[in-house]
């Protein structure tokens, strides 16, 4: 196992002893409030139980009085005299509309329920169920609490009397009104009283505010006074309230007491950290006479191993540790020194590898162009004579034979192909002598100019635009004009056969490095990368024309080289190709040299 180093030692114990303080001084006040917040919020919920017994008996009033309302009123007295239902149905269904109830019920002595009202919203009432507990011939105000397996209900139920002098007072029915106890209920006294309430029957939770994924449960003998019930791992204090003891009220312990303890907690935090800030600061200053210089002398070395040798390792002090770290600053030079020769070393050969690379690549393409020249022209001066012979004798054959002359169109087709052959050629033979034409100073732009203006029909007839970007006197060059307009109007129509759908071509001249370049760059399908090495190879070609034998570009490689100039190609699949022509730049020195031979030239 590896030991702990010396700033670990001294820090460690200093910041454990620290936590331990700040985590028992937490645990006495968390017990300590605690039992306080147990107090205030037992002495809060009997407030909140004597103003929730108030206000049922409050409500209750209200009700009763309603309901003695409903049965001292002459109409329905009078219903029930004719002891019809449908009258007595529609008194009821007119009293029930100002009542604020959720069901009214009329009965007589031999009929339990003549009529019934119930509010639209909330789950059918069984009359059956509520009538049972209620005593139709008693004179007296009653109210019994009903449940079922869907929901509890209060009802209240007051006598309809009417006075006769002979048989003095009379019961002519009963009136039963009722409220249904639900969620909605408990959550419109949860408002009222600013806690949590819960309705109780038959010892099970029938609505409750509080939502947990078990319900509540609550012990048989919960009694008035307050008791601790632990709910989904939430401590609450609770107690009975209602008229018949119905419901309980509840405050979360948990919710007080976190109110209460977070700002206490959090201040706490805040000044253990601040004591770990300022032990680590001490800690650190005892250790960093030793301990640092140590790790930075360790840290120098892990990066002399990894071979960088350009971090210096500074000796900040005299004593042991000052005169180690010197030795390995004297070592650690002497390395650099010798990578950096090595490096140099190493740049130095790769640039001769790629330069005789690129000399190799270039002797062994003008080497294949020379070899591939002589015999193309050649084979074009040994085909050339029978070419002109069979071409006469086409000529005579189509003056003998008549326009109608069945077979005519043979000796023409014949005569087409034999021209093309002609042309093809010639086009080889070209390959072999661009070189015998006379050089000339000549201007670049204007050059290119010609031809963009010869072949801005074949522009106008696709959908290419054609941008310029002509350099201002980028200067002359000492060059075959014609030869110039036969590369540059190659490059021209190949990149618009490299955009059949439409593109963008540009055109541009600039100077660089003492040479005049011009640039083509088309924005069509690109080119191969395994093909750039071999597209100014003769018959070459990616074109799937018949007129595309590929010699275009290897008559403007030879072209251009006859000029002392070079070539060169980047392409990428599906963005385009720039070709870039460089030429030698005719200073003026040459230029005036020029000019004087071409008058004794012209004088002699």
């Amino acid at each position: 196992m590896k030991d702990f180093g010396l700033r670990t030692k001294v820090l460690f114990p200093v910041a454990i002893m620290l936590i331990t303080v700040i985590v028992v001084a937490l645990v006495v006040v968390n017990q300590v409030v605690r039992r306080q917040v147990q107090l205030s919020v037992t002495h809060e919920l009997e407030k909140s139980q004597r103003i929730f017994l108030e206000l049922q008996r409050a409500e209750y009033d209200l009700l009763a009085e309603r309901c003695w309302v409903i049965a001292e009123t002459p109409q329905l007295k009078a219903a029930l005299d004719t002891r019809d239902s449908t009258t007595v149905q529609h008194v009821a269904d007119e009293l029930f509309a100002t009542l604020g109830s959720d069901l009214l019920f009329v009965s007589d002595q031999q009929t339990p329920v003549l009529a019934r009202c119930q509010a639209e919203t909330g789950r059918h009432i069984d009359a059956g169920l509520t009538l049972a507990a209620i005593h139709l011939d008693s004179l007296s105000e009653q109210s019994v609490l009903v449940a079922d397996s869907n929901q509890v209900i209060r009802l209240l139920s007051v006598p309809v009397l009417t006075f006769d002098q002979i048989a003095g007072i009379h019961v002519l029915g009963r009136v039963t009104v009722g409220k249904a106890l639900g969620e909605e209920h408990v959550r419109n006294l949860k408002n009222l009283v600013e806690c949590e309430v819960a309705l109780v029957s038959g010892g099970e939770v029938r609505a409750s505010t509080i939502v947990t994924t078990g319900g509540l449960a609550f012990q048989p003998e919960l009694a008035a006074q307050a008791n601790r019930i632990d709910i989904a791992g939430e401590e609450y204090v609770s107690v009975r309230a209602g008229l018949s003891n119905e419901y309980v009220l509840l405050k979360s312990v948990d919710q007080a007491f976190n109110v209460i303890m977070q700002p206490v907690q959090k201040t706490m935090v805040v000044v253990g950290i601040f004591a770990l800030v300022a032990a680590l600061l001490i800690g650190s200053y005892i250790s960093y006479g030793i301990v640092s210089p140590v790790e930075k002398l360790a840290r120098a070395t892990e990066k002399l191993s990894a071979g960088d040798y350009g971090i210096p390792i500074h000796a900040n002090s005299g004593d042991e540790i000052g005169q180690l770290a010197a030795k390995f600053e004297e070592m650690r030079l002497a390395l650099h020194q010798k990578m950096t020769q090595l490096n140099e070393r190493n740049d130095e050969l790769e640039y001769a590898m790629r330069q005789l690379k690129e000399a190799q690549d270039e002797l062994v393409r003008t080497e294949r162009l020379a070899a591939t020249g002589k015999i193309t022209a050649q084979l074009s001066h040994e085909l050339n004579n029978p070419i002109h012979n069979i071409q006469s004798c086409l000529e005579a054959a189509q003056k003998k034979i008549g326009d109608k002359v069945s077979g005519r169109e043979f000796v023409d087709l014949a005569y087409d192909e034999i021209l093309r052959i002609g042309k093809l050629t010639r086009q080889m033979l070209d390959f072999y002598r661009p070189y015998a034409q006379s050089k000339q100073p000549v201007d670049i732009d204007e050059v290119i100019e010609d031809v963009l203006l010869a072949g801005r029909s074949a522009l106008d007839n696709g959908r290419v635009v054609l941008r310029t970007a002509m350099a201002a006197q980028a200067g002359r060059v000492m060059a075959s004009p014609d030869q110039l307009k036969q590369v540059f109007l190659n490059l021209y129509l190949n990149a618009l056969d490299a955009m059949p759908d439409g593109g963008t071509l540009t055109v541009s001249t600039f100077e660089d490095a003492g040479q005049v370049c011009a640039a083509f760059e088309d924005s069509g399908c690109g080119i191969p990368e395994e093909n750039l090495d071999r597209i100014f190879d003769a018959f070459f070609t990616t074109k799937s024309e018949a007129n595309g034998v590929g010699l275009g570009l290897s008559v403007s490689y030879g072209v251009i080289q006859s000029h002392g100039g070079t070539i060169a190609v980047t392409s990428q699949i599906g963005k385009g190709s720039r070709f870039v022509v460089r030429l030698p730049r005719l200073s003026g020195t040459e230029h005036a040299s020029v000019r004087s031979a071409g008058k004794v030239r012209e004088n002699t």
